[in-house]
């Protein structure tokens, strides 16, 4: 496996002992079906990509990690009123769920100050809310935090 798998596995191996009532695992693509969230919303965590700085020091390797949140949206009953309102109220599960996620960094969270795999972290963002592409698709409502992680190999 590549150093960035290893990132990727400790992530999840550290956010499954913070919320062990959670599922969490890893993923490339947010292939989910209807019926894997019919129990509700789940953790995901993939590799996302890796920044590269080569300068006049030392050179250094971040490798940035997605870990976020997928649930599915209701179907669409054709009530509009009574749709949005389900629709509102699966978002808000799921959003409480990615607060608890951001929570394991920031302020000051569990995993803030942990190194994972021989990187240690630097920053989260959330870069995107939602993706929109997956929500229209296949009504998966896909929330994720950016975080990255800066080899410690390059020191």
């Amino acid at each position: 496996m590549s150093r960035a798998s290893d990132v990727r596995d400790a992530v999840i191996a550290a956010i499954k002992e913070q919320m062990p009532d959670e599922t969490v695992e890893a993923f490339v693509m947010p292939r989910y079906t209807r019926e894997e969230l019919a129990s509700g919303p789940r953790i995901a965590v993939r590799f996302a990509r890796r920044d590269l700085r080569v300068e006049q020091g030392p050179d250094e390797r971040d490798v940035i990690i997605h870990a976020g949140v997928v649930g599915v949206m209701p179907p669409n009953d054709g009530h509009g009123s009574t749709y949005r309102a389900q629709e509102v109220a699966a978002f808000d599960a799921i959003d409480t769920l990615m607060e608890q996620v951001i929570a394991l960094w920031t302020p000051n969270g569990v995993l803030a100050s942990c190194g994972m795999a021989e990187h240690w972290f630097r920053t989260i963002t959330q870069p995107f809310v939602l993706d929109e592409k997956e929500l229209k698709d296949n009504s998966n409502f896909v929330s994720l935090v950016q975080l990255t992680y800066t080899d410690s190999l390059d020191e």
